[in-house]
């Protein structure tokens, strides 16, 4: 297996109307934001009900001894950002397991 960008991009799925009224809602404006993503080392698939998955107390315990030295350089860029320029910051998830990272850790 060799190196293949992110699936994400390969979707070609828009909704300009719903994004402008998100911008609006939340006042940003366009090239003035930065957006930031954060993750897990392991996504925690077993948190998400529909997903019924058994917990993984390996997966978890990894991800709980390295969460705060990952999420530190983010954390400090952050705050640069918001010291140094005239941007807002906008956290956003990688997926629904990732909403309470960002609350806990940004």
């Amino acid at each position: 297996m060799g190196f293949a960008p992110d699936g994400a991009f390969a979707c070609d799925l828009c909704d300009d109307i719903k994004a402008a009224e998100f911008l609006q809602a939340n006042d940003l404006n366009d090239g003035k934001f930065l957006c930031c993503l954060t993750r897990l080392r392991y996504t925690p698939y077993w948190t998400i009900p529909r997903k019924n998955r058994p917990f993984d107390a390996d997966r978890h315990a990894h991800n709980e001894a390295m969460k705060q030295q990952d999420h530190a350089p983010i954390r400090e860029a952050i705050v640069r950002v918001i010291r140094e320029t005239d941007l807002k910051v906008l956290l956003c998830p990688e997926d629904m397991t990732q909403m309470a990272v960002g609350k806990e850790l940004l």
